[in-house]
């Protein structure tokens, strides 16, 4: 019999860490609470390790398998799910392009997460306004399930001035600004909510919602349209001079080189 060699084939798998209190997050990705669970203080005294923390239920073999904190839970090709160390995962695999299941793995366990923070906060104080509050709420719910690309630069600054005969305008509308919650509320701004999760501001720029920052209260906004007029050149004193010395040396300032034709009446005779 010929002994030939072989190459494994490269495989991607899904994982996600077990952190020790995130335990909706990792059954969402494992299909539930009957496939993984964290353990209690009586389970972890009766089972054959108190070190570990959790169990997950490996279907390829029809086993529960102890999970220690810091582990990751791997989804492997057939489905099955394993824990695995930090460094063994480290040295056997490498970071792949998220497959559209892992994305949605990724937004419910944010979804999922948000819930938990907002349970844990309860009820708003007395007095906070509950238009604003659910308008805060809104805003998270949105970043959880459309998460906004990170980039380099920080959030500008919209400059609006108003002017006689103009009414508002934008001056300065950069690729992404930070919005005060009020200024929804205050007609001087000329911003208002055109659809869900769209800023109309003087019906010269339109900007999407991508997050909310809490430290400032302000909505975080992306520039998706820009009506305004593209700006006209402005000639400068040397430039007016430059034309004026070309006029005069291509015309210069005859006027008889530009004769007047006056217009009459007909029949009426010139005099």
């Amino acid at each position: 019999m010929t002994i030939t060699r072989r190459r494994k084939k490269p495989v991607e798998v899904d994982t996600i860490q077990w952190t020790g209190d995130n335990e909706a997050a990792v059954q969402a990705f494992a299909g539930g609470a009957s496939n993984f669970y964290a353990l209690d203080a009586e389970d972890r005294e009766n089972s054959d390790d108190p070190e570990a923390t959790a169990s997950v239920f490996d279907k390829l073999h029809s086993t529960w398998i102890l999970v220690y904190t810091g582990q990751h839970i791997v989804r492997g090709v057939k489905g099955e799910y394993y824990p695995i160390a930090e460094g063994v995962l480290a040295e056997t695999y490498e970071l792949a392009e998220p497959t559209p299941a892992a994305t949605e793995v990724e937004t419910t366990t944010r979804v999922i997460e948000l819930y938990e923070r907002w349970t844990k906060a309860g009820a708003p104080p007395l007095g906070t306004p509950m238009a604003r509050w659910w308008d805060a709420r809104l805003v998270e719910l949105e970043a959880a399930l459309r998460p906004a690309a990170t980039e380099a630069t920080e959030p500008g600054d919209i400059q609006l001035t108003r002017k006689l005969g103009r009414g508002l305008v934008v001056d300065q509308a950069p690729p992404r600004i930070r919005m005060a919650l009020h200024v929804l509320s205050t007609a001087q701004y000329g911003a208002a909510l055109q659809e869900p999760g769209l800023i109309n501001i003087g019906d010269q720029v339109l900007y999407r919602v991508t997050g909310y920052d809490p430290q400032h209260a302000a909505l975080l906004l992306e520039l998706v349209e820009d009506w305004r007029p593209a700006p006209t050149a402005t000639l400068t004193e040397a430039d007016v001079e430059e034309l004026k010395a070309r006029w005069l040396a291509t015309y210069g300032n005859n006027q008889g080189a530009h004769p007047v034709t006056e217009l009459r009446p007909t029949g009426e005779e010139q005099s």
